[in-house]
């Protein structure tokens, strides 16, 4: 990757109607992820081996213990702090290294479309999470073609920032008894809230895709 020349990471400027679809993108699919980490909590790894699943779940028990520390929040500082550590800087670095870098490089050797969920699957390996692994592998995708229609980096990264940020509020609301829903365990909803977060995620889709002409990445002269 470093012997080819560099490619520009973004080259349109960042518009107000592309950043108003990407924050509605991201709020309408809320339901939808949250249905694909309950989804994937219910996949038997003993199938594969008893073992595996036994390492699989120590690691989740592990991680799961570190976000709730993570995320505690007793005081609207800790929450501040927090939004800066675990919204803003892995929406700045994650999407400048897996789409800016990455999914460019990719997509150098590869089809845009297998570029793009390859760079996703990565990015979901990346968080060496089981649980939750089809969302972020999902969004990550999500983010890939985003980044392609709209030709700017930026774009990716308010939607990555608006995606952890939402989720931080909602587990802050929580711990404070403010809101029921529970995101450190994610249940089955309703078929009709999926129904609706897909479709509407599908018409910002289809609008965003629209008012952006498609963006071919060109090596630096």
């Amino acid at each position: 990757f470093a012997s080819r020349p560099p490619t520009p990471i973004h080259t349109k400027p960042l518009t107000l109607p592309a950043t108003s679809l990407m924050v509605a993108i991201m709020l309408c699919a809320l339901p939808a992820i949250s249905y694909l980490v309950w989804l994937n909590k219910q996949i038997d790894l003993s199938i594969i081996s008893v073992e595996f699943a036994k390492s699989v779940a120590e690691k989740e028990q592990g991680s799961a213990l570190m976000v709730r520390l993570l995320t505690s929040f007793p005081t609207l500082w800790h929450f501040a702090v927090a939004t800066f550590v675990l919204g803003l800087v892995p929406a700045l670095m994650e999407e400048f290294w897996f789409r800016g870098i990455l999914q460019n490089k990719f997509i150098e050797i590869l089809t845009p479309d297998v570029a793009i969920w390859t760079t996703g699957f990565i990015f979901s390996l990346f968080h060496f999470q089981f649980e939750g692994f089809l969302a972020r592998w999902v969004l990550g995708a999500l983010f890939g073609y985003l980044y392609l229609w709209s030709g700017n980096l930026w774009v990716t990264v308010i939607g990555h920032f608006v995606n952890n940020f939402v989720t931080l509020v909602a587990i802050y609301l929580f711990n404070h008894k403010y809101l029921s829903y529970n995101f450190y365990e994610p249940t089955a909803m309703s078929w009709y809230w999926i129904v609706l977060s897909v479709l509407s995620v599908g018409t910002f889709i289809y609008l965003f895709k629209t008012q952006s002409k498609k963006w071919t990445p060109k090596p630096l002269s």
